[in-house]
């Protein structure tokens, strides 16, 4: 039994990022999304388009961008380690087009997932004699909420060129795709 579960993070730059099992991670996790719909391919528009169009209609959107993070699971142990990516919205980064902090237009900040140390609490107060102790994840359950509600600025991110479909390149210079489903890092995402 182990109750180590650390995952060490993978650098953009290293080999293990590059490798077989580091693009297979990634990819993965973007297939995964895209099979979700959490954005939407076939919404692409250019930047400056878009901009252009809610500067004459009034309307506030957010723009964000998305990156894809790495770590490897399960590290103390080599024989369960394996690589895993996740894809987060930069939420520091992002901004309304008329220049507002996008915290002031959600309409509710909650991004609450259970915490790795409830997790531990819990594992721990099962451990004292009498006490029987037991969690369940449900998989990518955080990750499967629209982010569009009544009253909710549309939120549009920025893929990174390295999830673009093959016919975006030459033809694009700033894809924007509208957010549809939750992202780890959107602070609208724990309103499940």
């Amino acid at each position: 039994m182990s109750f180590g579960f650390v995952n060490k993070p993978i650098p953009a730059d290293s080999e293990a990022w590059k490798s077989k099992d580091g693009q297979h991670a990634l990819q993965g996790e973007k297939g995964k999304h895209e099979k979700r719909g959490t954005w939407d391919l076939s919404g692409v528009v250019e930047m400056r388009d878009l901009l252009k169009e809610v500067r004459e209609s009034g309307e506030e959107i957010v723009i964000g961008g998305v990156h894809p993070v790495m770590y490897q699971k399960h590290s103390e142990d080599e024989k369960q380690a394996v690589l895993r990516a996740r894809i987060v919205f930069t939420s520091p980064r992002a901004r309304t087009n008329s220049g507002l902090d996008p915290h002031t237009i959600y309409n509710e900040i909650s991004s609450a997932p259970v915490t790795f140390q409830a997790a531990r609490t819990t594992r721990a107060v099962g451990a004292l004699r009498g006490f029987v102790e037991s969690s369940r994840d449900a998989e990518s359950a955080y990750l499967q909420v629209a982010l569009k509600r009544k009253g909710s600025s549309r939120t549009f991110v920025a893929l990174p060129p390295i999830f673009w479909p093959p016919e975006w390149h030459g033809k694009y210079d700033k894809p924007l795709v509208p957010l549809l489903l939750a992202l780890f890092g959107h602070p609208e995402a724990g309103n499940i």
